[in-house]
């Protein structure tokens, strides 16, 4: 059996085309390998038990005494009298805030009020205490007070403002991908990479059995993170592991890729990776799954993503494209 082919190093957010590929050899194996190798065994990451048992007596009178609106209690927790004018509210609002500084949504709720009213001073008083870190609360609220703002203006003056709010969703997205899960929204295998979203799939039927098919993986990752290095370029960084199962989970060929970094002059909106790979030729005709594994080093986040293929029978294949 022909001993199996590594992948080309990945290109990240740029082209790439089996074209300028060397042609493999397309001789079948004279004795393929069964396909199969080890099972990929689950892992238990954690165990919750919940219970409907009455609670003990005296435990609803230990809660009463714990203190309220520590952190991200809401307004709910303590509803205002009915009939107050909106300066009642606001003023309520501000006391709600002194009694639980980390109170998240009375802040919110009174930031947007005073805004409302007019209030920008206070509100910039306010934004001042938040705290500006990413992904702290006050660093997104002062972002989204900047934003309406700016919309705001917009209103007014669509030639003046519209730009600049522009500028800030651009800034809050990438605050909130920062956070949010990263995501691998598209696998495909492809004979021609060009840039995102630009590629010439490969249709199953052109995968041979026994044979070592070479293919481009294309794959998008969603809510990467960048870290500006000495205030210039932009730098991702990222894991990556590919495998080929069974449908029934059983793990066929797998390959590591560590390290894929990618270094801009401006922060990325969207990413891909290309990377040439050989299929192994132990693989007969038949239905098998393609999973990719991302992880993103910095941010230390993880995403999967699976694509189903067929490798045809060589029969099925000569009436599909008969000469």
């Amino acid at each position: 059996m022909p001993p199996a082919v590594p992948p080309d190093r990945p290109r990240a957010n740029g082209s790439l085309d089996l074209r300028d590929d060397p042609k493999p050899d397309r001789s079948p194996d004279p004795s393929p390998a069964p396909v199969g190798a080890g099972i990929e065994r689950p892992t238990i990451l954690a165990v919750i038990i919940e219970s409907d048992a009455p609670m003990p007596a005296g435990a609803a009178d230990d809660r009463a005494d714990e203190p309220a609106g520590l952190a991200n209690v809401g307004v709910e927790a303590a509803t205002p009298s009915e009939g107050l004018t909106l300066d009642d509210y606001i003023e309520w609002l501000g006391d709600r805030v002194d009694q639980s500084p980390l109170d998240t949504d009375a802040r919110w709720r009174l930031a947007f009020q005073q805004l409302a009213v007019g209030r920008e001073r206070v509100v910039a008083d306010m934004l001042a205490d938040a705290g500006d870190e990413p992904g702290e609360p006050g660093e997104r609220l002062r972002l989204l007070i900047e934003l309406a703002t700016a919309l705001r203006d917009a209103s007014v003056d669509s030639a003046g403002d519209a730009g600049e709010a522009l500028e800030l969703v651009d800034s809050l997205r990438a605050r909130l991908a920062d956070e949010a899960d990263l995501r691998v929204p598209a696998v495909e295998f492809c004979t021609r990479v060009a840039a995102f979203g630009v590629y010439d799939a490969l249709p199953d039927a052109q995968l041979l059995p026994y044979q070592s098919n070479r293919v481009i993986v294309y794959l998008e990752v969603d809510n990467f993170s960048s870290q500006q290095v000495k205030g210039q370029s932009w730098r991702t960084v990222l894991n990556s592991r590919m495998e080929i199962l069974t449908p029934d989970g059983q793990s066929l060929w797998s390959h590591d890729e560590p390290g894929i970094e990618d270094s801009s002059h401006r922060r990325r909106r969207d990413f891909f990776l290309a990377q040439l790979i050989t299929l192994p030729p132990s693989l007969g005709p038949g239905d098998y799954v393609f999973k990719v594994r991302i992880e993103d080093v910095p941010a230390a986040k993880v995403a999967e993503s699976v694509q189903p293929f067929t490798v045809h029978e060589r029969s099925a294949l000569t009436l599909a494209n008969p000469r």
